[in-house]
């Protein structure tokens, strides 16, 4: 069989001789791994390269500041520094209720003594990897070697270095003997922070498979227990982290107000609909508050108006899709600068106002109505008015929805029914919100 040999050289030789390739014509750098094709008339050198998987790992360490996609990440867990208040010290077993989030190694433990009754110079201690049963109980996987902490004083904060394997979603604990006290700090934290029991007589006893029970929940309490988690950083993580630079949608939260267009009726909400579609993709969490059937203006029940200030605060992005309901009840539009909620352009003021006052960080938007026929221009045209005065962007469905309700192919191919959006028309529609929040 014939060997086909491609012109080759390195860099170097490359730049030097730096000829014309031919048309087609393959050159190969032997040093750098890169790959030119010529076009019959540019030198070599001014050639684009086809990159290699160190140019792509390059360019993503240049965006997101690691400097070797390969290497290792330190995560800490707890904080072993605020812990100055005195437990029991007759052997001890902490665990943080923090799962670990990444498969690693616990490289390091660090323990805050707050009583050293014996004069200890050297504590025994033992780490426990663990799950979680479903009576909430922890599960041995696996022991640690029993090892020699060396301990000094009170208020020191001892260390060992240690190498033990956990898998993600497992919990880490530490047993300590008699004569050291763990410290706790009562006064930091919220919610339960460790669990804690001590004088136990199946300290340093536990194998896999064995249950551990008796464990008290520590409310708010931070104990003086913490490791550090020494995982592979992954390339994946990098990616993520670089497409995040890209798209301002990724990983954060979207907060969606208003009636049936924004409750997916007649798909199924939470994979077909719209906002479904557009925080899956982008990896979101969606806080949805849609309900069908409700008005933007306070005329019946659940009205948006009113919704918005019962529902939790702290969104990256708001959006209030709403107002249909509204044009085909022929509600009042109002003065422009009413304040009557049953008004139409006093609901919007109302809302816009209390939008921003609950979310003064977020990105806050409205998407109009679609315009089904000439009755709804005033609505349409009142949302982008009111938003302007309050600078609040608007998605204008009649300009820029690209959907044309009396056409019927359209319809057909895009409607569920006269009013609403299919499985398709709402990813359809999801491409469009998608580019317009991300231009906030």
């Amino acid at each position: 069989m014939a060997t086909i040999l491609l012109r080759r050289g390195t860099w170097a030789e490359w730049q030097a001789a730096n000829p014309v390739l031919k048309l087609g014509e393959p050159g190969y750098e032997t040093d750098t791994g890169r790959l030119r094709v010529g076009d019959g008339t540019t030198r070599y050198i001014n050639l684009p390269a086809f990159i290699n998987a160190d140019d792509i790992d390059a360019k993503i360490a240049d965006a997101t500041g690691v400097s070797d996609p390969g290497a290792t990440q330190d995560t800490a867990y707890g904080d072993a520094t605020t812990a100055t208040f005195d437990t029991d010290g007759r052997g001890e077993i902490v665990i943080p209720n923090v799962p670990v989030a990444d498969t690693g190694t616990v490289s390091s433990i660090r323990v805050r003594i707050t009583r050293n009754s014996g004069g200890l110079s050297t504590a025994q201690v033992q780490l426990l990897a663990m799950t979680r049963n479903t009576s909430g109980d922890f599960v041995v996987t696996h022991v640690s070697p029993t090892m020699s902490l060396p301990v000094g004083p009170t208020g020191q904060v001892a260390s060992l270095a240690t190498d033990f394997e956990v898998a993600q979603g497992e919990y880490v604990g530490l047993q300590i003997q008699s004569g050291i006290s763990v410290g706790y700090d009562p006064n930091v934290g919220s919610g339960i922070g460790y669990y804690y029991d001590y004088n136990r007589s199946d300290i340093f006893t536990f194998a896999a498979n064995d249950v551990i029970t008796g464990m008290t929940a520590l409310d708010g309490n931070a104990m003086g227990f913490a490791f550090t988690l020494t995982s592979p950083y992954d390339v994946a993580d990098s990616m993520t982290t670089f497409m995040g630079m890209l798209n301002p949608l990724m990983g954060k939260s979207i907060a969606i107000y208003g009636d049936s267009m924004a409750s997916g009726y007649g798909v199924t909400f939470g994979t077909e609909d719209w906002g479904s579609v557009l925080a899956t993709r982008n990896s979101m969490t969606m806080q949805a508050y849609g309900v069908a059937g409700t008005y933007l203006s306070s005329n019946g029940a659940d009205a948006v108006v009113d919704r918005y200030s019962t529902m939790p605060s702290g969104a990256d992005y708001v959006t209030v899709f709403a107002g249909t309901n509204d044009a085909n009840g022929n509600v009042a539009l109002g003065a422009e600068d009413s304040t009557n909620k049953a008004e139409f352009n006093g609901a919007l003021n109302v809302l816009c106002d209390g939008l921003l006052a609950k979310y003064p960080i977020s990105r806050v938007a409205f998407i109009t109505p679609y315009r089904y026929s000439a009755a709804f221009d005033p609505y349409i045209d009142a949302i982008v008015a009111r938003c302007a005065l309050h600078g609040i962007a608007v998605f204008n469905n009649r300009d820029r929805g690209g959907l044309d309700w009396s056409i019927a192919a359209q319809k057909n191919a895009l409607g569920y029914d006269s009013t609403h959006l299919s499985v398709v028309g709402h990813q359809y529609a999801a491409r469009k919100y998608e580019a317009f929040l991300r231009t906030l």
